[in-house]
């Protein structure tokens, strides 16, 4: 992973999880060919929210050498 980010991209705009900034793909920069991957962690159809928010948080914590620990 080279890189972390939660953002709407033309590759994957925003509706309603856009109003709670809930809804933001969280994506993976990576050294590979594939580039970026986008994930939609635990994503609920109807109001489009996802995990995402908190396993950013998470991840950075990881990134950072905290473990993931809080």
């Amino acid at each position: 992973m080279t890189s972390l980010r939660r953002e709407y991209t033309d590759l994957y705009g925003r509706f309603l999880g856009g109003l709670t900034d809930s809804g933001k793909p969280l994506i993976l920069g990576t050294n590979t060919p594939v580039g970026e991957l986008y994930l939609l962690i635990d994503r609920k159809e109807f109001m489009e929210s996802t995990h995402n928010k908190e396993w950013a948080a998470a991840i950075e914590d990881w990134r950072a050498g905290s473990g993931g620990r809080r």
